[in-house]
């Protein structure tokens, strides 16, 4: 459903903040799914994996391992948005 959504209004959607393990498709292929569509896409990752681990989505412009606390997730999304 999110990428379906995302493929309809991608113009409109500022960051994706993705969690790889999830039901149906996983996080990766839907990553992959989203810079195919929209290469400029930012996406975050999230996932319980080390930050070691995430970096290896190079396609993901930010990266929170969790469990993370509230004041984590608001600095990596406005550095994500604010990234050129």
């Amino acid at each position: 459903e999110g990428l379906t959504l995302y493929k309809t209004n991608y113009e409109k959607i500022d960051i994706v903040l993705l969690d790889l393990s999830m039901p149906k498709m996983s996080g990766d292929k839907l990553l992959e799914s989203i810079i195919a569509i929209n290469p400029v896409a930012k996406v975050i990752i999230s996932s319980g994996q080390s930050h070691e681990v995430l970096k290896k989505y190079n396609d993901a412009k930010g990266y929170l391992t969790k469990p993370y606390h509230i004041e984590d997730l608001t600095s990596v999304v406005r550095n994500t948005i604010d990234a050129a």
